[in-house]
């Protein structure tokens, strides 16, 4: 696979066990598209602070517009990404291709699987892993992308995956086209539009990956103390 990376700076790029090739640019639409036209299969794009989360969210949609048959990923993590979680994120772009073996797979449609009953399976399943507060952070993360994808897609496919002293959670959909908007100043009385702020501030990163067929919404949860631990 030749996966170009925007906006993430390594000082070497990472070591894959299969033959992916890693071409790291700059935030620049017009030489991303060109990394794309010259055959890149896979685009990751890394925000480089909160600030401009809705400038990268804005810019991996339009390369998926002008490339709907490669993968687009954008990436909105809080810490500074390792060349590790570069290779996990490129992993979480294949789902459409080469589907993961999900350890909780929970199909969602409208009238059916509410987000209360998502988050119930999910604490259930997570919590002899994490602690307390990084569950009660997934669940609220999990009910926000759920509700989302009722609303604006009316059904869609919940998965988990468990990594060391981590969660990662998907929210798939079939409308691709329909991609999350990020709310620079969100109302906080608001009913609706804050969702996606909800899961940025109690995640340790999300992102969106897209192709021609599928869309998902996905965020990693990371149990701090059990990192501490491991790092002392």
């Amino acid at each position: 696979m030749n996966v170009v990376v925007g906006g993430f700076a390594l000082s070497e790029l990472p070591s894959a066990e299969n033959a992916d090739r890693f071409t790291i640019v700059g935030l620049d639409e017009e030489e991303l598209a060109r990394e794309l036209a010259a055959g890149a299969d896979e685009v990751v794009l890394v925000t480089p602070s909160p600030a401009r989360a809705r400038e990268c969210q804005e810019l991996a949609f339009a390369l998926y517009e002008r490339s709907p048959g490669a993968t687009v990923t954008v990436v909105h993590p809080h810490a500074t990404p390792t060349a590790t979680d570069l290779l996990r994120w490129c992993r979480t772009a294949r789902i459409f291709r080469d589907r993961r073996r999900a350890e909780v797979i929970l199909p969602l449609a409208a009238g059916g699987v509410s987000p209360a009953h998502t988050r119930q399976v999910i604490a259930e399943y997570i919590s002899a892993s994490l602690d307390e507060p990084t569950v009660a952070s997934a669940t609220l993360a999990i009910s926000e992308l759920v509700s989302n994808a009722l609303q604006h897609a009316g059904d869609g496919i919940v998965e988990l995956q468990l990594f060391d002293h981590g969660v990662h959670l998907d929210v798939l959909d079939r409308a691709p086209h329909r991609w999350p908007i990020w709310a620079t100043n969100p109302d906080p009385l608001a009913d609706a539009g804050r969702g996606l702020a909800i899961v940025a501030a109690v995640t340790t990163v999300w992102g969106v990956s897209a192709n021609a067929d599928a869309k998902s919404v996905w965020c990693e949860l990371h149990d701090v103390a059990a990192v501490a631990v491991a790092a002392s």
